[in-house]
């Protein structure tokens, strides 16, 4: 009986190293195919967890590359556009503004649209597209903002009186007599007697009569006695439209300045104890003031 038992343990003696031993083969055949293991249709695949998740790579996918600049989180054009507050201590929004102003020695126009301003408070505003050429009363396309070295934007936290961020140019002062701008436009129009064949008339009393108009001002009560003819150039030349119609190919009918708006109703920038700070596209900071 002892001597049965004996061979009886012998047996499962064996049996537990073949066992070992078929493991430790499967553990090498594992490692060395990299956690993936096939065998008979079946495929074993390491645990979940140690994989990737697709949010995870969306995520990661989802953040824009960012240029070198030598410093963590800093702009390209860190000191290529600068913060002014000329008026942010306005308590109203209508009044309110502030000035983005770019480096006269820039070497190329800065694309600004979609960059963000910030309060101390957290609160951001994107900078939208403007127009190009703006015009009164009618839908304006749209185009991106680019301020040229030496530009400038002043960004309004109302809203706009023509319904749109614009460039200003040499006609603009015309949209002042309708309408309220802060600050005021500039009125850069060109002379009335300057317009092109008025000392060709024969009119002397039509020409004297524009030779007193001032400038970006549409006139409202014309004389009477001012002949159809001399009408007929009146209203052509002197408003907005006409005005844009003889001077858009000269050189310098572009202004560099852009009036921005950011159509809140209510304060943007406290009164003291502010900071203000300028991100652009790809979230990176560009430049900040305190005040």
């Amino acid at each position: 009986m002892e001597k049965s038992h004996g061979a009886k343990s012998s047996g499962t003696s064996q049996d537990y190293g073949w066992l070992i031993l078929f493991l430790l083969i499967l553990a090498v055949m594992w490692y060395s195919q990299g956690g993936r293991f096939e065998t008979g249709g079946i495929i074993l695949e390491p645990p979940s967890s140690v994989s990737q998740s697709p949010a995870s790579e969306e995520k990661t996918a989802a953040i824009p590359p960012k240029k070198d600049t030598g410093a963590p989180g800093e702009s390209p054009y860190k000191n290529q556009i600068s913060i002014g507050t000329d008026a942010a201590r306005a308590t109203n929004p209508k009044e309110e503004y502030i000035t983005l102003a770019a480096s006269y020695g820039n070497t190329e126009n800065i694309n600004i649209t979609d960059w963000a301003l910030t309060n101390k408070a957290g609160t951001i505003i994107k900078i939208r597209q403007g127009a190009y050429l703006p015009y009164s009363a009618r839908v304006n396309p749209q185009a991106d903002i680019r301020l040229e070295p030496g530009g400038k934007a002043i960004i309004l936290t109302g809203n706009s009186p023509i319904a749109t961020n614009f460039r200003l140019n040499t006609c603009t002062g015309y949209f002042s007599q309708f309408q309220n701008f802060i600050p005021n436009l500039p009125e850069q129009c060109p002379y009335p007697k300057n317009i092109p064949g008025l000392y060709n008339m024969k009119d002397d009393a039509c020409i004297n009569y524009i030779e007193n108009l001032p400038r970006c001002v549409m006139p409202q009560n014309v004389p009477l006695m001012t002949q159809d003819t001399c009408r007929a150039v009146i209203e052509t030349n002197f408003n907005y439209a006409g005005c844009v119609e003889n001077e858009k190919n000269n050189e310098k009918f572009y202004s560099k300045e852009w009036r921005i708006y950011l159509d809140k109703d209510t304060e943007l920038w406290k009164d003291k104890y502010e900071k203000i700070t300028l991100w652009d596209k790809e979230g990176r900071l560009v430049s900040e003031y305190s005040y």
